[in-house]
């Protein structure tokens, strides 16, 4: 089972191959924020730290594709795990 920071490298690869295609980043965001979840309780630090890396992942698959909704319901997400819950509404309004 391949690791946190073995996917990351390998969407960070896949990204590189392949700078336009909005799936990458999000897909790369949803692995990080199942890190940074695995990590909430023992590294807190750590945890915040992925959903930031997450976060700006997300923010370039929308600059890719600004009506790619996975990417903004992701990003709703996130700002629900980070207890924004403002920007998390924002967000599903732009849906």
């Amino acid at each position: 089972m391949p690791t946190l920071l073995t996917t990351t490298q390998i969407y960070k690869r896949a990204i590189a191959l392949d700078p336009f295609n909005p799936q990458l980043p999000t897909q790369a965001a949803r692995a990080l924020m199942s890190g940074a979840l695995q990590l909430a309780e023992a590294n807190p630090t750590g945890a915040a730290e992925k959903l930031t890396q997450g976060e700006a992942l997300l923010e370039d698959a929308i600059r890719l594709k600004p009506d790619y909704a996975a990417a903004r319901f992701l990003l709703a997400q996130l700002y629900l795990r980070q207890g924004n819950l403002t920007k998390a509404l924002e967000k599903t309004d732009e849906l």
